[in-house]
């Protein structure tokens, strides 16, 4: 996937092509080598990713790959950008080839609108949700998260991204520089 990325020649190529640098082989070997325990996936995870941040169903649904689960990826009814379409036709291209089959099958992006139905079915499924949209969304579907595990001995693992400033620090320590830094200004500035 990352050869695919960074050799996309097209509209949005910058975008493509730091996700192709992200994945390079150096850089998982190396968060590998120093994240030992993060690839223990605990099964299937069901994604809700927005539809105005194409890049970020790619990254929610790559880091949920790297770390062992099974993904069920739902996409907007309504197709939000071009480089949404060549995020995907990239990812099937490899998911599609044989030598890929077996992550093919594990991995699965499905296209509705708001039908509950479909959503309820695949929280059904989940053993985590992950989430990212307006307030009303994420309340939606911890609502629905929490009916599944009525029905389930466990209730799903549930992450709401609600319409809010977000921040994922994976080496804190890296953002600290000299001793004395405040890590918390650092981030806030």
């Amino acid at each position: 996937l990352s050869r695919h990325f960074l050799a996309y020649e097209g509209p949005g190529v910058e975008t493509v092509r730091a996700l192709g640098f992200w994945l390079r082989p150096a850089g998982l070997q190396a968060l590998l080598a120093r994240y030992p325990q993060a690839r223990q996936g605990i099964g299937r995870i069901f994604h809700v990713p927005p539809s105005n941040v194409p890049t970020l169903l790619v990254y929610s649904w790559l880091t949920s790959v790297l770390a062992g689960n099974d993904n069920l990826v739902r996409l907007s009814a309504a197709r939000s950008s071009p480089l949404e379409d060549t995020l995907l036709g990239l990812i099937e291209a490899v998911l599609n080839a044989p030598e890929h089959a077996g992550l093919g099958a594990r991995n699965r992006f499905i296209r509705y609108g708001h039908e509950d139905a479909i959503t309820r079915a695949c929280v059904a499924q989940a053993d985590a949700v992950m989430v990212w949209g307006s307030d009303q969304t994420v309340a939606q579907l911890r609502e629905l998260t929490l009916a599944a595990g009525r029905v389930r001995v466990t209730t799903p693992l549930f992450l709401g991204f609600p319409a809010r400033h977000s921040l994922l620090v994976v080496d804190g320590d890296a953002l600290r520089g000299s001793a004395g830094d405040d890590l918390e200004a650092r981030l806030l500035e």
